[in-house]
């Protein structure tokens, strides 16, 4: 009978299971909107509404921390294990203290944040793809096809290029992470190149993936043949040297007798 910390335990695993993928979607998401305001010069309007969206998703990996240390039976170790996670909940707190009021330490935090949130996103790919093999990854690429297609639209807003608003976005997206890449639309920033150099080497992994496992499917699923009847092209000209081999051996033998 399950103890009460094996049935935390479990339920702590499902609930990793069930929130790893859109919490994945929302780590990508956020960390171009925190470096956008380190980056570029943004209207008013558009840091507020950044601020909020950001206040958002801080609340959900709050609320999701809180319920995952909650179910972890032993939670210190837990909370040192994800520490990364432990970061993006805490940082958000120092904004209001004297230390983070200047420009230039608000920037630092931003960033230190991003790299929080690039952490958690790696941790999550990292057990999306052991776990799920080509499904993991298939995961992934969708993550990264969202997040990619999201920052595309901000940082080509405004620069006079074929990626006019989220549509386009993500029609630029699949063309690129299909390794497709029509050329009808394309990124003019240099933001908008490094996520089209990234979502293009998902892409040619993704696919590299795919084939390699099509190949090992094709290999493993092949008709068995008994011990012996199972050899290769290359074992049957060297069987067949061997046979002429011991011909000439008798032949020479015979002659000698002669």
């Amino acid at each position: 009978m399950a103890t009460g910390l094996e049935r935390r335990s479990a339920q702590l695993d499902r609930f990793e299971r069930a929130t790893e993928f859109p919490l994945l979607v929302l780590a990508l998401l956020v960390i171009p909107m925190l470096l956008a305001p380190v980056a570029f010069t943004l209207s008013e309007g558009m840091e507020r509404a950044l601020l909020a969206l950001d206040g958002i998703i801080w609340g959900v990996f709050a609320a999701e921390l809180l319920v995952r240390t909650y179910l972890a039976p032993r939670r210190l170790p837990y909370l040192r294990q994800h520490w990364f996670d432990v970061l993006i909940v805490a940082l958000p707190f120092l904004r209001p203290l004297r230390i983070a009021r200047s420009a230039r330490a608000l920037r630092v935090l931003r960033v230190v944040r991003a790299v929080a949130y690039l952490v958690r996103a790696a941790h999550a790919t990292r057990a999306i793809m052991g776990r799920g093999g080509v499904q993991g990854a298939l995961l992934f690429a969708l993550g990264a096809l969202v997040a990619s297609a999201t920052v595309i639209t901000f940082a080509e807003q405004g620069s006079g290029g074929e990626i006019d608003g989220f549509g386009a976005a993500v029609w630029w997206a699949v063309t690129t992470v299909t390794t497709v890449g029509y050329g009808d639309i394309y990124p003019v920033t240099v933001v908008g190149r490094g996520v089209a150099t990234f979502l293009m080497l998902v892409g040619i992994g993704l696919f590299g993936l795919l084939t390699a496992n099509v190949a090992a499917y094709f290999v493993e699923s092949g008709p068995e043949q008994p011990d012996g009847a199972g050899a290769g092209p290359l074992d049957e000209v060297l069987a067949e040297l061997h046979r002429l081999h011991d011909r000439l051996d008798a032949a020479g033998l015979a002659e000698m007798k002669e």
